[in-house]
C-alpha cells in the first residue's frame, strides 16, 4: 500500500504528551492496527494539557468515504472512555437507525 501524507494536518505540539499510543494499543487489541493516517489522528486528537486533561474537546476529520473513520472514532471513544471515565461521549450518523447498527457492529 502507498501511504501519502496529509495534504493539510494539525501538527503535534511540541513536548505535549499524547494518549496516541494507547489507541494504537486498543486498535491493536482489537485485531485491526491504526493507519498510519490514522494514528496521526490520534496522536494529535489525544493530546494532554500539563494538568493531564486532553487538550481538544473537538476534532474534526475529513477524509473520503470508506478509509477508516469509524474505526479510528471507535479507537479514540474507546481510549477517552478507559482514561477519563467521567466524561460524555456521542456518536452521530445519518439516522439513528445508522448510529446504532455502527455501535452494534
Amino acid at each position: 500500500m502507498t501511504e501519502c501524507p496529509p495534504r493539510f494536518a494539525t501538527p503535534p505540539t511540541p513536548g505535549r504528551r499524547t494518549l496516541g499510543t494507547v489507541a494504537g494499543r486498543i486498535a491493536l487489541e482489537l485485531g485491526t492496527p491504526l493507519m498510519p493516517w490514522q494514528q496521526q489522528v490520534a496522536d494529535v486528537a489525544l493530546e494532554l494539557r500539563e494538568d493531564g486533561r486532553l487538550a481538544y474537546r473537538e476534532v474534526v476529520v475529513h477524509v473520503p468515504r470508506q478509509q477508516g473513520k469509524s474505526r479510528l472514532l471507535l479507537v479514540v471513544m474507546l481510549t477517552r472512555a478507559l482514561v477519563e471515565p467521567r466524561q460524555g461521549i456521542r456518536y452521530s450518523a445519518q439516522s439513528g437507525v445508522m448510529a446504532r447498527g455502527k455501535l452494534i457492529d
